[in-house]
């Protein structure tokens, strides 16, 4: 049996963790709010470094940003505050890509290693082992964690430069936040020429709006439900990491900065954790 540490229980992380569970994964745990654990049967910790008491060689991490990755590693009770090495990370959060970069020198400088894995998909595809994962390291670790990896998504990508998978990602997100704002466009326009949504909709998984972006969140649209599974203030970190890169390779990105104050706005208003698609019906 496959025993791994795992901390982040957000709903993507909570959805990664039910996945690993049907594949029959033991999982020893840490979060910050300790009820997002009790419903799974687990064994919990009450420190991130009292994982590795269990023989645990693999710890996963899904969090919300750089600075939480940090203060989980090399905080006081962090992962690495007790002396260990041959230890395998694998982060499958979004980071900055400069960050991501110093997590894994400070990593493997304490004989350690780092797996840079950020996910492409939701909650959806996370509970059903389909996300994207791309995976940065080098390739005799990814020889080691590839059987783990491949039970979060159907497709894996390897690179062996650290901080390619995040870039990517990042610039994927841009994409992400950009057609849904121009799915709001679209709809929102043809209901004032005085069509039905759901034909709208319809016609557009039929014409140029095709896509995994429509495909994913028809439902949220046609029903007007915004519980989130990824919400706007994700989104808009995501987004302002974008913006640093596109500056750091000398990029304009006119674009993607005007959709992120849409965004912006929309949490301003109050809706900041609603699933970003409701950009649709919530901001004019």
């Amino acid at each position: 049996m496959i025993k791994v540490g795992f901390i982040g229980f957000g709903k993507l992380g909570s959805a990664m963790v039910e996945n690993l569970l049907n594949h029959k994964v033991e999982i020893v745990g840490w979060n910050r709010t300790k009820e997002k654990m009790e419903k799974y049967d687990i064994i919990k910790k009450d420190m991130p470094y009292q994982i590795w008491d269990e023989g645990i060689d693999i710890v996963i991490l899904n969090l919300y940003d750089s600075q939480s990755v940090k203060e989980v590693l090399f905080g006081d009770t962090g992962l690495f505050s007790k002396n260990v090495e041959g230890k395998i990370v694998i982060d499958t959060t979004t980071n900055h890509f400069k960050d991501v970069e110093e997590i894994a020198e400070k990593v493997e400088s304490n004989k350690n290693f780092y797996v840079e894995a950020p996910v492409i998909g939701s909650v959806v595809p996370a509970k059903s082992g389909s996300l994207t994962v791309l995976a940065g390291c080098k390739k005799v670790i990814f020889d080691k964690v590839e059987h783990i990896l491949s039970l979060f998504g159907n497709k894996v990508f390897h690179f062996e430069k650290i901080g390619v998978a995040t870039r990517f990602k990042l610039v994927n997100n841009m994409v992400l936040g950009n057609f849904m704002a121009v799915l709001k466009e679209a709809v929102r326009v043809c209901e004032l020429i005085g069509m039905d949504r759901k034909l709208a909709i319809e016609l557009l998984e039929n014409g140029a709006g095709d896509s995994l972006v429509l495909r994913g969140k028809k439902l949220k649209i046609l029903e007007k439900n915004y519980d989130p599974h990824f919400d706007v203030n994700t989104l808009i970190k995501d987004l302002e990491c974008y913006y640093d890169l596109a500056r750091d390779v000398g990029f304009p990105s006119v674009l993607s900065s005007m959709v992120k104050e849409l965004y912006r706005e929309l949490s301003i208003n109050g809706k900041g954790d609603k699933d970003f698609a409701a950009i649709v019906d919530e901001l004019y």
